[in-house]
Formats: structure tokens, C-alpha cells, sequence
């Protein structure tokens, strides 16, 4: 979302206060919509393997995740270069950093499939 909010630089300004400011209900919306998953997905977690119940909390933070940045992303700047620019890049980012952070997404089940199919028909 800084990247978003930032314009797309190609290094990212932590300490940019414009961008942190602007992110903040979005992280806020996030932080909500994780805390509404959270025991129902621990629950759960109780009838399934570790690899199972990690695979689908990391699935539930990246839909929550991606659907944030999407809604930050429309509320990117107006400029319609500078908004295609500041997409790529924030999105680039965001698949760079769940790669690293998710592990157990790396190999998506075939339900990760099917939505991943779904996600894109309604995107069109």
C-alpha cells in the first residue's frame, strides 16, 4: 500500500508520513477483516494437519490482503500514468512478499485453483 500510495517509486520511503497516513484505514479494514477469521479458522485448525491449517491461514491473509490492496490501489493516485505505474509496482511487491512470507502457498491446492479462476472472470 505505500508503494500505492507513494506513486510507484522504485524504492520504497518508509518513513514517507503522506503515504503511512493514507494507509492506515486500509491496514485498519485488514486488521478487521483478520480478526473475524481468526477463531473460526483456529477451530477449525484442530481437525487438520499442520500443513493444512497453515496452507489455509496464509490462504485468508492473502485474500484479505489482496482484496485491501485492491481497494488501496482505487485510492491510489488520480493520474492515470502514474496510477498503472504505482499498480504494478505495489502488486510486484505484494506477489514478491507473499512468495517469501507464505511458504505453504508456494503450491497451491486445486482449491486455490478454482479461486484464482473465479477471482480473475470477475475481475473481467
Amino acid at each position: 500500500m505505500l508503494c500505492a500510495f507513494e506513486k510507484g517509486p522504485e524504492q520504497l520511503d518508509f518513513n514517507a508520513r503522506n503515504a503511512a497516513a493514507a494507509a492506515i484505514p486500509f491496514v485498519q479494514e485488514f486488521d478487521t477483516a483478520v480478526d473475524a477469521d481468526f477463531f473460526p479458522v483456529l477451530w477449525r485448525s484442530l481437525d487438520r494437519t499442520a500443513e493444512e491449517a497453515e496452507q489455509e491461514w496464509q490462504s485468508i491473509l492473502r485474500d484479505n490482503a489482496n482484496r485491501t490492496l485492491r481497494k488501496a490501489l482505487n485510492a491510489g493516485p488520480r493520474s492515470e500514468t502514474r496510477r498503472f505505474i504505482a499498480a504494478a509496482r505495489a502488486e510486484s511487491m505484494f506477489a514478491g512478499a507473499m512468495y517469501k512470507q507464505f511458504p505453504a502457498l508456494r503450491h497451491p491446492t486445486s482449491r486455490d485453483s478454482e479461486r484464482t479462476s473465479t477471482e480473475v472472470r470477475d475481475e473481467l
